[in-house]
């Protein structure tokens, strides 16, 4: 009887022993394949984050070619932004925008902005928008709020183009100084817009 005990328990423990490899097997290959994926993720992530940062982005309005030097193309988003003053609103990153006349006429045009009108993307007041351009080589355009050009459908500048001729515009937004506390966790969301017509 004591033989047939001794022989179950070598029976039982090689049972155990055959689990233990098997999961470790299954368990060495689960980590293998969770590091194969950390790393051709990671890999991904790096490729995308250099493809966007030097992406140009290019839209044809007529004869007229826009193409904005920022990753996030024609698109202004004020998000967690806080009130600064004209001297640090000067000193922010602008968005940068070159439009080129491809055809053979002059061409007018007219830059603004459109706003994103879905309602969770506008929350923040025009009257407490500054706003400064300029083109080319030339100096920024005093300070103003946004509300002061409302009126004109936020038309930022107009100008007119040679055949061949080509404008660089750089156009920085900021939240006025004398915004209170309340613009705390407020947006400001919309898009450059250059409309074109032939002379």
């Amino acid at each position: 009887m004591s033989k047939m005990i001794k022989l179950k328990e070598k029976k039982m423990h090689k049972k155990t022993s055959g689990m233990s490899i098997k999961k470790q097997i299954v368990l060495t290959i689960a980590i293998m394949l969770i590091g194969i994926f950390a790393v051709v993720g990671a890999s991904y992530a790096v490729f995308t984050a250099s493809y966007t940062d030097t992406q140009e982005n290019k839209v044809v309005v007529g004869t007229l070619t826009v193409s904005f030097h920022e990753t996030e193309g024609s698109v202004i988003n004020l998000n967690n932004a806080y009130p600064m003053t004209e001297i640090q609103g000067q000193k922010t990153k602008p968005y940068s925008f070159t439009i080129t006349n491809t055809g053979t006429i002059n061409s007018n045009y007219t830059v603004k902005l459109v706003e994103d009108t879905t309602a969770s993307n506008v929350t923040l007041s025009k009257g407490k928008i500054n706003f400064s351009f300029k083109k080319d080589t030339g100096s920024y355009s005093a300070p103003k709020l946004l509300s002061a050009i409302s009126a004109s459908g936020l038309t930022i500048d107009t100008g007119s183009l040679a055949p061949q001729g080509t404008v660089t515009y750089e156009l920085k937004l900021w939240i006025d100084e004398k915004a209170g506390t309340e613009v705390q966790g407020q947006t400001y969301k919309a898009k450059i817009s250059v409309d074109s017509v032939q002379a």
